[in-house]
C-alpha cells in the first residue's frame, strides 16, 4: 500500500463507461462522510454468534491461506508470511446466527485466491470484526543477489453485509460495507468500501461495483472497482482511481497499470506515479504505452525512445551495472595515478640524489627556521590542546546523556539509539543510533543490535549494508574519496581486492618516504661534521618528511567503520 500521491474529496469519484454510479455515491457519503470508527450502528440488535474459528476465517478471509493465495503465482518476488490473529467475531440476529452456523461457505467464483463468501440466496445480514497482526518477508532478485525486505502490520477489520429491501441499485440488492484499518512502521492506513452485487452472478455483464475510499497520513485516495464476467473469459476486474488503473483478467494482471510511486513520498523528484505492463501475468521489464491503456514488450536498445518505460525493478538492476562498471573505470583511473605518482617521487628521488651539495643547504636552513618558530609557538600549542581536550570531554558528556535518556538499549556502549521501536527494553525494528565520534546509523534495529542499513558522517553516507553482532559483514557500498564504490566486510574489517591493492600502494609509499627520510639524516650528520661547533638538534626536514608519509598511508587505508 503506498502512500497517496494526491487527495480526493469524498465527492470526486472516477467513472466507468456504460454504469451509473450517481445513486451509490450518495448512499457512500451517507455513511462514511463522517469518517466512522465501526459499523457497529448499522447492525443494531445483533449478537456474536458462536461459529467455528475456521469458519469465522474464512467468512472474514483472515486465515493464512487466503492472505498466501494472493502471492503463490508471483514470479517476481517471494513472500514469507506470518498471521496472528487476536480476535475474530461473527454477529448476526438469532436467526442469522443458526443459518451461519449451518451454511457451507462456497470459494467465490471467478477468482482464484483462497476466498469464500455465502452461497446465493443466503438472506440474513451479518457483521464481521476482526483484530489481526502480519509480517510479510519479501524476497527479490536483482542481479543474482537476494534482497530482503521485513514489513509488519497491525489491522482492524469490520464488515457488514446485507441484503437490503430497499437497495440503492435495483439491479444490485446485496450490499456489503467495509472499514479496514492497517498501521506500519511508516503506514497509517483506513479505508471505507461499499460493494454492490446482483442477486445472482450473470452469465455475462457486472457481478460486482465497490467504492473504495483510502486516507493515509491525510491524504485520500477513491477507487471504483468493477468485477465483470466478459465473452470468453471467467473474470475482468478494472480498478480504477483519479490517477490510477489496474486490469486483471481471468486473474491474471494484464495491460497497463498505474500506481502510486511509493518513492515519491520520500523523493518529490520522482514521478508520482509509476507505470507497469503486464499480458496475462508475465511482467515486461521494457515496455511501449499505446492508446486506451494498452502496452506491448520493448527492447533495452528502445530505452530513451518516446512512451517506452522501463519497470523499476529492473531500471535498479540497470543502474547497478551503470554504478559498477563507473566504478572500475574510477578505480582504474586512481590506479593509474598511484602509478604515475611513484614514478614521479622515483624521478624527485633521482634527481637529489644528483644535487646532493644543494639539498644539504637546504635542509640545513630549514633546520634552523622551523625550530626558531617551535619555541615561539610552544604556549600556542598547549592551548590548543587544553581547547581540544575540553572540547571532547564536553562531546563525552554530551553523548553520556544521549544514551541515558535513550528509550531502548543497545548491545554496543559506544552507540546511543534514538528511535521508539523496543522490544524486551532493546531496540527492534526501524529506528537511528549515534556514536562517541559523531557517526549515525539509520536502518533496521534486533534486539539491541544494528543489522541493515546506512553510516553517516557529516550527513553523507560511507557505508550501507548488512551488519553481524553489530559489526559490518558482508558485501556493501562504500565512500571513498567522494566517490561510492562496492567493498566487502568481514566481523567490522574491509577485505575486499581494492582495499588489499590500496594498502599494499600505502606500503610502498611508506617506503620510498623511508628512503627519502634516511637520505635526509644521512645529510644532517654530514652537515654536523662539517659545522661541529653548531646544535645538534633534529632535523625538521626529517620531521615533515616522516609525517607526509603518514598522511599519505592512512589515506590509502579503510581498515574498519569503527
Amino acid at each position: 500500500m503506498s502512500v497517496m500521491a494526491n487527495g480526493d474529496s469524498i465527492r470526486e469519484w472516477p467513472s466507468y463507461d456504460g454504469l451509473d454510479i450517481t445513486a451509490m455515491k450518495a448512499r457512500f457519503i451517507e455513511v462514511f462522510e463522517s469518517e466512522p470508527k465501526n459499523l457497529n450502528h448499522l447492525a443494531s440488535g445483533f449478537k456474536e454468534c458462536s461459529l467455528t474459528s475456521k469458519k469465522a476465517g474464512q467468512l472474514s478471509g483472515i486465515n493464512i491461506e487466503a492472505m498466501e493465495s494472493v502471492f503463490a503465482d508471483n514470479k517476481d518476488i517471494q513472500v514469507e508470511l506470518d498471521l496472528d490473529v487476536d480476535e475474530i467475531t461473527v454477529s448476526s440476529t438469532a436467526q442469522g446466527c443458526i443459518a451461519l452456523d449451518k451454511v457451507t461457505l462456497e470459494k467465490i467464483p471467478g477468482n482464484e485466491y483462497e476466498y469464500y463468501q455465502v452461497p446465493q440466496g443466503f438472506s440474513h445480514s451479518y457483521l464481521i470484526y476482526a483484530d489481526y497482526e502480519t509480517t510479510h518477508v519479501y524476497v527479490n532478485n536483482i542481479n543474482g543477489t537476494e534482497h530482503k525486505t521485513e514489513t509488519s502490520s497491525d489491522s482492524e477489520l469490520y464488515s457488514y453485509f446485507i441484503q437490503s429491501k430497499a437497495p440503492v441499485d435495483k439491479k444490485f440488492p446485496k450490499e456489503f460495507y467495509q472499514i479496514s484499518k492497517v498501521v506500519t512502521s511508516n503506514i497509517n492506513l483506513t479505508s471505507y468500501g461499499l460493494t454492490a452485487a446482483p442477486q445472482s452472478i450473470p452469465s455475462n455483464g457486472i457481478i460486482s461495483v465497490s467504492l473504495i475510499r483510502s486516507e493515509n497520513s491525510g491524504k485520500f485516495s477513491n477507487s471504483l472497482n468493477i468485477t465483470e464476467k466478459p465473452k470468453g473469459h471467467d473474470t475482468a476486474m478494472s480498478m480504477i482511481g483519479n490517477h490510477t488503473y489496474m486490469y486483471m483478467l481471468d486473474g491474471q494482471m494484464h495491460g497497463l497499470h498505474i500506481s502510486d510511486n511509493y518513492m515519491y513520498a520520500s523523493d518529490n523528484t520522482q514521478d508520482p506515479y509509476m507505470n507497469s505492463c503486464y499480458d496475462m501475468g508475465e511482467k515486461f521489464d521494457v515496455f511501449k504505452i499505446l492508446p486506451n491503456k494498452k502496452c506491448i514488450k520493448a527492447s533495452d536498445e528502445q530505452i530513451g525512445e518516446a512512451h517506452v518505460h522501463v519497470d523499476a525493478i529492473y531500471q535498479m538492476g540497470l543502474d547497478s551495472k551503470r554504478r559498477s562498471a563507473e566504478m572500475q573505470e574510477n578505480r582504474r583511473k586512481r590506479m593509474a595515478k598511484l602509478e604515475a605518482d611513484r614514478e614521479e617521487l622515483l624521478k624527485k628521488r633521482e634527481e637529489r640524489l644528483n644535487k646532493k651539495e644543494s639539498f644539504d643547504n637546504s635542509a640545513s636552513k630549514s633546520v634552523g627556521g622551523i625550530f626558531g618558530a617551535t619555541s615561539a609557538n610552544n604556549d600556542l600549542e598547549e592551548k590548543r590542546r587544553l581547547a581540544e581536550r575540553e572540547k571532547k570531554q564536553k562531546k563525552d558528556a554530551e553523548f553520556s546523556k544521549t544514551r541515558n535518556q535513550a528509550k531502548c538499549r543497545l548491545m554496543n556502549y559506544n552507540w546511543a539509539y534514538l528511535g521508539d521501536s523496543c522490544k524486551d527494553g532493546y531496540a527492534d525494528g526501524d529506528g537511528s543510533s549515534i556514536d562517541r565520534k559523531g557517526l549515525k546509523f539509520v536502518g533496521t534495529f534486533k534486539m539491541g543490535q544494528r543489522v541493515k542499513g546506512d553510516i553517516m558522517q557529516n550527513g553523507e553516507m560511507i557505508f550501507s549494508g548488512d551488519l553481524k553482532n553489530d559489526k559490518p559483514d558482508g558485501s556493501a557500498i562504500c565512500l571513498f574519496e567522494g566517490e561510492y564504490e562496492e567493498c566487502r566486510f568481514f566481523r567490522g574489517k574491509r577485505i575486499d581486492t581494492l582495499y588489499k591493492i590500496r594498502k599494499e600502494n600505502a606500503k610502498n609509499l611508506a617506503k620510498m618516504e623511508k628512503i627519502q627520510k634516511d637520505n635526509a639524516m644521512a645529510a644532517q650528520r654530514n652537515n654536523s661534521n662539517n659545522n661541529s661547533g653548531q646544535s645538534s638538534k633534529p632535523n625538521a626536514l626529517v620531521g615533515a618528511i616522516e609525517k607526509e608519509a603518514t598522511r599519505r598511508a592512512a589515506s590509502f587505508i579503510f581498515d574498519q567503520l569503527f
